[in-house]
């Protein structure tokens, strides 16, 4: 119980420190050489590296510790995966309303987010309708829904969970506006 409790804890500090780029100058700084050049999962950087120096201590210490140790490392990099994870994981709304300018406008001008509009087709009424789709962190989507709701409450919106977002996308620059 003791090794489940310190490797969460000390999983969470990890993935704080590499949420920032960070390292706590031990083992870290191997795992983040391996998950440059190979492209792992930071976790499982840990737990090879991990590994690599349980396996040696089979010289020094008794079998019962290498087997906790080699059993807290994978627990630790499956922890820390886990985590920060945890921190990358982003919301896609889509929204279809009558109404949809003005909320890719509020996206675009109040949230400084980019937007995508698509044209879909009722299922049933075959009625052409325009979609608003974004990309948002936590606090961001919060923040759409309670304006959507408010001001649009006719708007039919479907939220999923996207677990990583690769490109320019967090880049906020000041945008040039056309309209």
């Amino acid at each position: 119980m003791d090794l489940i409790c310190h490797m969460l804890v000390l999983g969470y500090g990890q993935a704080i420190l590499f949420r920032v780029n960070a390292s706590s100058g031990g083992v870290d700084i191997l795992a983040k050489i391996a998950n440059k050049f190979f492209g792992w999962k930071i976790g499982q950087c840990m737990t090879v590296t991990g590994l690599l120096i349980a396996a040696t201590s089979v010289l020094a210490y008794d079998r019962k510790t290498v087997v906790v140790s080699i059993v807290g490392t994978f627990l630790y990099g499956l922890v820390l995966d886990w985590f920060f994870d945890g921190f990358r994981i982003r919301k896609r709304v889509c929204i279809i309303s009558d109404h949809y300018e003005a909320i890719e406008d509020y996206i675009v001008r109040q949230m400084d987010r980019g937007a995508t509009l698509y044209q879909v087709y009722g299922g049933v009424s075959q009625t052409p309708r325009m979609e608003v789709q974004t990309v948002l962190e936590k606090d961001e989507y919060v923040k759409l829904l309670e304006y959507v709701s408010r001001t649009y409450p006719d708007a039919f919106i479907t939220v999923s969970s996207v677990n990583e977002v690769l490109g320019n996308w967090n880049q906020k620059k000041k945008r040039l506006f056309t309209k």
